[in-house]
């Protein structure tokens, strides 16, 4: 599932059953929203779908299928009036599947990679945005400037060659106020990436993490970082880029040690974490009032 916010109480949610739906009351009620005709033509192919709003009532609509191992064929659409009309902004080369497919578009040039297989779609305005994506080795993150219609790999400024090359897996990435901080894991152990709308940048982590990692941005240099210190979770937060970070000790609170953690999420002074299917609530200024929230 993909939750992604436009206003304080609108908001998109792809489910995995790769339906598209809105709410404008803070949740309180979910409205469907009506797919591209080709994707409700072909509902088979579409294996993973994405959506990202760049300003208001535009959203961009990603879909791939299955066409090989970190590659896989792409279409991306873009609507100008909340997801009331679609219309395709461009697509990738098509893949085996694809190639033998009559549905398949062939105009305009194709603009999307192939290679990447699950992806990441966010867009800062109606023209800037990126795409990241797991790979073997190779470019795994590009960026538009013009709608999606063309999009270029990116350099990521102090990311070795042999790192890129070796493969990336891209875990989850967070926006604010113009800045992302994207965390994968590698041959050569995690990583942090920011983004803003003209650069990529590596975050130097905190020593001694390993993989398994989820970072939540607040500003442009403020931000935390969650990961295992064998043998336990530790939590650090940096207001400065991460030139600095501050180790939130765990000992005592009633934050699990152990688990699997797949989201966090920063808000002033708030720090909410999903670990092992619960939510726990905590303060970025002291480490001891964890707490855990009640879901619905």
């Amino acid at each position: 599932m993909q939750l992604t916010r436009e206003t304080s109480s609108t908001a998109w949610m792809v489910t995995l059953s790769k339906r598209l739906y809105v709410t404008t009351d803070r949740g309180n009620a979910w409205t469907p929203v009506d797919l591209p005709v080709l994707l409700t033509r072909h509902p088979k192919w579409a294996q993973g779908l994405k959506v990202a709003d760049s300003s208001p009532q535009t959203l961009t609509l990603l879909a791939w299928g299955p066409e090989a191992a970190f590659h896989s064929a792409k279409i991306l659409w873009r609507s100008p009036n909340d997801g009331q009309t679609w219309t395709r902004v461009t697509h990738s080369v098509a893949g085996p599947i694809g190639a033998t497919a009559p549905w398949w578009p062939k105009t305009p040039k194709a603009g999307l990679p192939t290679a990447g297989d699950p992806v990441t779609l966010h867009m800062l305005t109606a023209r800037v945005g990126y795409l990241m994506a797991t790979t073997p080795g190779g470019p795994f993150l590009w960026r538009t400037t013009n709608g999606g219609a063309a999009w270029t790999p990116v350099q990521v400024l102090g990311m070795s060659k042999r790192q890129e090359d070796q493969g990336i897996v891209v875990l989850a990435d967070q926006w604010r106020h113009g800045t992302g901080w994207m965390t994968f894991s590698s041959t050569e152990g995690p990583g942090l990436i920011r983004l803003t709308r003209k650069s990529a940048r590596m975050i130097a982590l905190p020593p001694r993490l390993v993989d398994g990692i989820s970072a939540s941005v607040e500003g442009a240099g403020v931000g935390s970082v969650i990961g295992k210190v064998l043998p336990h979770w530790s939590v650090f937060t940096t207001i400065d880029g991460g030139f600095d970070w501050k180790s939130l000790s765990l000992v005592g609170t009633r934050l699990p040690r152990n688990g699997h953690i797949a989201q966090s999420y920063r808000t002033w002074q708030t720090l909410w974490i999903v670990l092992s299917g619960r939510l726990y609530a905590g303060t970025t200024t002291n480490s001891t009032t964890w707490n855990q929230v009640a879901l619905p």
